[in-house]
């Protein structure tokens, strides 16, 4: 298969995790949570370089004890996570076939068997993107906060991260996008015409973004490391 590289956006500030420094730089068990991240990243070997974009006036990832020859860390972070990500696009090293895999900082529960089938799923596709089939019975409401519709669940995911697309395709739909709208690189990609594959996950890989969140964290990696993960 084509080259995989990893981009993750890292520049945000935290602020629904209400505290004085961006919730990637917490502790989670012994590392920090892009520490964590990363090391997750790292354990399938198809995944050849691994950038980290940070905001330029990042202080705290020079903390950070990155010694791995396959990390950089690129301070071209941007006003939103379209932005970082569209700027780091634009300065790593790949070829026009090959994958980005794009993950957010603070998911990092990212299992083993989850990245593994879902880089083994995307290849030789467009690309996709990781997302858990909603449990929940979905209601979409209108702006007066009333029903308008259940949704049939059957057939409704949430998405998360990882995300991986061929990176000619992924870089044009972003440079011709409305960043200000772009919330994850699948709407990008649908929104230029593509097709985008669901791969189903297969255990918890929730985004640290308050507080408790870091708590159940905790609670899930040391579930995995007695579960051998």
């Amino acid at each position: 298969m084509s080259k995989v590289i990893a981009v993750i956006p890292a520049s945000g500030h935290s602020s629904r995790f209400a505290s004085d420094k961006p919730k990637q730089y917490h502790q989670l068990l012994n590392k920090t949570i892009l520490e964590t991240t990363v090391t997750h990243l790292m354990v399938d070997s198809r995944i050849s370089k691994i950038y980290i974009a940070v905001s330029p006036q990042d202080s705290l990832i020079a903390t950070l004890n990155f010694t791995q020859a396959n990390v950089e860390i690129l301070y071209c972070g941007g006003v939103t996570r379209a932005n970082t990500v569209c700027n780091a696009l634009s300065l790593i090293d790949c070829n026009s076939d090959d994958y980005i895999l794009v993950h957010d900082a603070a998911r990092c529960l990212l299992h083993i068997e989850d990245l593994r089938d879902f880089i083994t799923a995307v290849d030789g596709s467009v690309g996709g993107i990781l997302a858990i089939k909603a449990i929940d019975t979905i209601k979409l409401g209108d702006s007066t906060q009333n029903v308008v519709q259940t949704l049939d669940r059957e057939y409704v995911y949430q998405a998360q991260t990882p995300q991986m697309f061929r990176y000619d395709i992924l870089y044009k739909a972003y440079n011709n996008a409305d960043l200000a709208k772009v919330t994850d690189e699948a709407s990008v990609i649908e929104k230029a015409g593509y097709p985008v594959l669901l791969v189903a996950a297969k255990h918890p890989n929730f985004k640290v973004t308050y507080p408790l969140d870091l708590v159940m964290a905790q609670a899930v990696l040391q579930y995995n490391i007695q579960e051998s993960y």
